[in-house]
């Protein structure tokens, strides 16, 4: 999730990508994320140069659609909410590939997703496409062979955490106190479960 560090940095209307594609190795072709379901692809560009870079892609047989702002940042929070949900059910099953996330634990995973998908809707009042579930699913089939991690925990999980630790009890200026509920109550629950077993440390979370 770069648009904290957009509006700290004062970048504005930079051309962005969303891409839903893999490559194993620096020189390796790399996998596109077409499904059956979303063939034409779900990698998407906005901005000045989006022409240029869908041009690009095509080139090396990529798929990629340009997009109005919109619906270019709903791909790209989908493909946050995807990150973010399927790392760490992977990651709190013992490091497992997205392949197996999405065989033996999709009931989590897409839970994990809705609840994330939910929150961006309230926080952020952005709606992603409707039928996540199974597009991220066959995704992550698609991406079988990835192997899962909490990686880049500030721009992804850690950014849905940041709200976690907001919640508890606050007082307003008129001295009323209020509870403020946790809005990702799984999450948090799998990121604790995380740190419990020793595959997060306690300094990442303080992190953010």
């Amino acid at each position: 999730m770069l648009e904290p560090f957009f509006q700290r940095n004062g970048i504005y209307g930079p051309t962005q990508a969303s891409l839903w594609l893999a490559c194993m190795r620096k020189g390796g072709k790399p996998v596109d994320g077409r499904t059956h379901d979303n063939p034409e692809g779900l990698t998407t560009v906005t901005g000045k140069w989006a022409g240029a870079f869908a041009s690009r892609m095509s080139t090396g047989n990529l798929a990629c659609e340009i997009k109005m702002d919109r619906d270019a940042r709903r791909s790209t929070l989908e493909k946050l909410v995807f990150l973010s949900a399927y790392h760490l059910v992977g990651t709190v099953h013992g490091g497992i590939t997205m392949g197996e996330v999405a065989q033996k634990h999709a009931d989590e995973a897409g839970q994990l997703c809705r609840e994330l998908a939910s929150f961006v809707r309230y926080t952020l009042s952005v709606s992603l496409f409707s039928g996540i579930d199974e597009r991220l699913e066959a995704y992550a089939q698609k991406m079988e062979f990835l192997p899962t991690a909490l990686t880049d925990f500030e721009f992804r999980n850690g950014y849905f955490y940041r709200y976690t630790k907001m919640a508890g009890t606050r007082i307003t200026p008129a001295g009323i106190k209020v509870q403020v509920p946790d809005t990702t109550p799984t999450h948090t629950e799998y990121l604790l479960l995380a740190q419990e077993r020793g595959l997060i440390h306690q300094s990442l979370l303080n992190s953010v």
